[in-house]
């Protein structure tokens, strides 16, 4: 007899991974050509930069992010700066994004008198979120971005009208102006609203999201999991789909922005702050707590690990700096002492081990490779044997089916010995329930592993 149903709903990502031109190999990548000439400039390239910018709107005039990259360029003209800024707004860009990241690329622009004076009334404090994590039977987490530093915190509404305060917390600049407050003593498998008051002040969106059910008992639930998202207008409307679907929590599963400028901060905050701003985005993860893992493009380049050095290279630290800024996990591997973005959590008698396949991956081609580490291994096979949970998912960033990227080192096909040894302890400690799940392939399949 089934104890519970769990449904699972896909979300296939080469949506976002379309082109705007498929016939110039130049455009045929929008969520990386954008990024490349914002790499570009924060490299001091403003001219390389410049012309980029400039061919691309050749072709498609309104494309907010060009117009963008251009008020950026000319930062230190004033007319030509808020021409430009006039004009990104005008076509759609949020105004919020001129007080998001890259802050070092954003800041000069902001220091122009009559840009400060145009832009800053059309923006209020509240610049991203709120994004809802961590949530279980009885608790959630609330994750913000301010236009500056402010103190916040979460009035949370029951069904019958009982407001609960939240913690109190405030955004802080070390942390790119987010902030996380928490609330406890909530009933399991219950729907709530909330709200967001910053600096003393409530703003009126109301936002919804309900709570996990009872841990280890039966209990009726959706999942949603996917990756490789990249930023592509177009189909940023995929959010929209995610958000009717009405899921408990949402698995993604790496390449969530694709940044592939390993140790550049800017990359990483303009890619985030695209994202982030996009107003599907922003409502899907106000009400689904949002748990996340990465994979190659947005922990260093493709197919590239870290290896097995805890603090080398040193860009594997603001790679993972930079994550825990974006999203609020349950944990991110173990703390300082063992970095990782791995995590595990519960939803009724579902246990979810989420792995990082990245920051201590080696080469496939040496003579151990490894893609977990020693101790992420040890984290999640003792976990396995220690779940009392009746089905565990193990997430990966990664195919585990040698079938489902033939022949690609990148996947488990490459750290076969590592795979084998964590089907074989399954096997011998006899751990029933296991499903896998994975990512980075640009299309939605089932697989069967025979052994």
């Amino acid at each position: 007899m089934t104890r519970f149903l769990i449904v699972l709903f896909c979300y296939f990502s080469g949506l976002f991974c379309g082109a705007q031109n498929p016939t110039e190999l130049w455009f045929t990548q929008y969520k990386k050509a954008n990024r490349n000439a914002i790499s570009d400039l924060s490299n001091g390239k403003v001219e390389e930069a410049k012309a980029f910018f400039q061919k691309y709107l050749k072709e498609y005039p309104a494309d907010k992010e060009s117009l963008y990259g251009l008020a950026l360029c000319h930062a230190q003209n004033q007319d030509s700066c808020l021409f430009y800024v006039k004009k990104s707004i005008s076509v759609g860009l949020p105004p919020e994004r001129y007080f998001a990241g890259p802050y070092d690329l954003n800041s000069p622009v902001l220091q122009n008198a009559a840009v400060n004076s145009y832009v800053s009334p059309l923006v209020r404090d509240l610049i991203h979120g709120p994004q809802l994590g961590k949530v279980s039977s009885s608790d959630a987490s609330f994750w913000i971005r301010t236009k500056s530093e402010k103190s916040f915190y979460v009035i949370v509404s029951t069904p019958q009208g009982k407001q609960i305060l939240s913690t109190k917390s405030k955004t802080r600049k070390k942390d790119e102006y987010t902030g996380t407050v928490s609330i406890s003593g909530l009933a399991p498998n219950t729907k709530y609203t909330y709200s967001l008051v910053i600096d003393g002040v409530e703003l009126s969106e109301q936002y919804m999201f309900t709570t996990f059910p009872v841990e280890g008992k039966a209990a009726s639930f959706s999942l949603g999991f996917g990756g490789c998202a990249g930023f592509s207008p177009e189909n940023e409307r995929m959010w929209n789909t995610l958000s009717n679907d009405e899921l408990r929590a949402f698995l993604t599963l790496g390449d969530n922005v694709y940044i592939d400028h390993p140790g550049e901060l800017p990359v990483y905050q303009y890619c985030f702050s695209r994202r982030q701003s996009h107003p599907g985005f922003a409502e899907f993860t106000s009400g689904s707590s949002y748990h996340a893992i990465w994979d190659d493009h947005d922990f260093a380049k493709n197919d590239s690990g870290g290896g097995p050095e805890l603090y080398e290279p040193t860009w594997k630290l603001v790679s993972w700096e930079n994550f825990q800024d974006n999203f609020i996990n349950p944990a991110n591997g173990t703390g300082n002492k063992e970095p990782g973005v791995y995590h595990k959590f519960k939803i009724a008698d579902v246990e979810i081990f989420m792995l990082d396949g990245r920051y201590y991956r080696t080469e496939s081609d040496v003579e151990r490779p490894i893609m977990l580490g020693e101790k992420q291994k040890k984290w999640l096979l003792e976990g396995l044997k220690n779940s009392e949970a009746t089905f565990k998912i193990i997430a990966s960033p990664v195919p585990w089916n040698e079938a489902a990227k033939p022949k690609s080192p990148d996947t488990w096909v490459g750290y076969l010995n590592e795979r084998n040894e964590i089907f074989g302890f399954i096997e011998k400690e006899q751990i029933d329930g296991v499903l896998l799940l994975s990512s980075d392939r640009h299309r939605s399949e089932a697989w069967k592993i025979k052994r």
